[in-house]
């Protein structure tokens, strides 16, 4: 899912079709609450995507080293936008703190248990 439009990603449009449509019924069917995010720009597309999915009750993970912009200070607002007031849309953390815990079997149901990034 890496085509792109001249306005949106396609995986972005794709995603947010998922979270309205028949997509999003799939997800409860299987029983997914929470989403990892990754792409760029983490000030567009990213950050527009956690905010859709917050907004229709999931819960987003950000990996703030598989996110990017062009512009390192929209880069850190973004992230610090995402995870204020304790993760009012969402929580940032690194793919490496994700994978440890992955690896030591820790149940990812919610995001609040992951360690975060300052």
């Amino acid at each position: 899912m890496t085509e792109t439009t001249k306005k949106a990603p396609y995986h972005h449009r794709n995603l947010r079709e998922a979270l309205v449509t028949a997509g999003r019924t799939l997800l409860e069917e299987r029983g997914i609450t929470s989403l990892v995010v990754t792409g760029v720009p983490t000030e567009v597309c990213v950050h527009t995507t956690v905010r859709e999915a917050n907004d229709r009750g999931y819960e987003c993970l950000v990996l703030e080293d598989c996110v990017g912009s062009y512009f390192p200070e929209f880069q850190d607002y973004a992230l610090r936008m995402i995870k204020a007031q304790g993760g009012i849309f969402g929580w940032v953390s690194s793919s490496e703190k994700l994978l440890a815990a992955m690896k030591a079997g820790r149940s990812l149901n919610s995001w609040t248990n992951m360690p975060a990034c300052p």
